[in-house]
């Protein structure tokens, strides 16, 4: 049993009305769904995903803007709260290599 407008179910013809604006039983523009799902659940997809990526690109850049500007070679004793937590963890050796010391910060 099909619905008014609907093509027979094997049929190869496209789903819609013989205007190609009338909702039909395979079109889910009548209820206001996507494919089964409401439309407001693609958005909150994507607000998500723009979230996440959003900030994973963030803390990257704050990994290397501490690398770079705060905790450069002999500019970390001016930061405020640094010494305090240069007693607790250790300060980086500002007379290290680049190797060891990007071990030590990061």
């Amino acid at each position: 049993e099909t619905k008014e407008g609907a093509a027979p179910r094997g049929s190869h013809e496209p789903p819609g009305g013989f205007d190609g604006m009338t909702p039909t039983a395979y079109d889910d523009r009548a209820d206001g769904t996507f494919y089964g799902h409401p439309r407001g659940l693609f958005v909150l997809c994507a607000t998500e995903t723009w979230e996440r990526y959003s900030y994973y690109a963030m803390r990257a850049l704050l990994v290397l803007y501490m690398r770079d500007v705060l905790l450069a070679r002999g500019e970390w004793n001016d930061v405020w709260g640094m010494s305090t937590l240069a007693r607790a963890y250790g300060a980086p050796d500002d007379d290290a290599p680049d190797d060891v010391r990007d071990k030590q910060v990061l």
